[in-house]
């Protein structure tokens, strides 16, 4: 089943939405068009706060997000991932368990 994907449209310093509200407007429509036109849906605007490592300050960022559904490559690749990741624990479990029955014989119950 294919999954959705976030995906960043645009990051906009709080300090660009300071002015008059018809420009703040325009400037988010003209977002959201590039979003629609990327083939996102469920746009929608987070707030979020930045640290500079040089600089003591924190800035304030608003990211206007979208979504889409992920491509046969990306469903394909997170699949593939998801196994190998699956037989990664397995394996450590299998050596997990080998290690105390060796310790404590084969007592283990399973």
């Amino acid at each position: 089943m294919r999954q959705k994907i976030k995906v960043l449209v645009s990051e906009i310093s709080a300090s660009d939405f300071v002015g008059e509200i018809d420009s703040l407007i325009e400037q988010l429509e003209v977002i959201e068009e590039e979003g629609l036109r990327a083939g996102l849906t469920d746009i929608r605007v987070e707030h979020d706060i930045h640290s500079v490592l040089y600089d003591d300050r924190e800035y304030a960022y608003l990211h206007v997000y979208g979504t889409r559904l992920e491509t046969d490559e990306e469903m394909a690749k997170r699949i593939s991932k998801a196994k190998s990741e699956e037989e990664a624990r397995e394996r450590r479990d299998r050596k997990e368990f080998e290690r105390l029955s060796q310790k404590f014989g084969q007592s283990l119950v399973l």
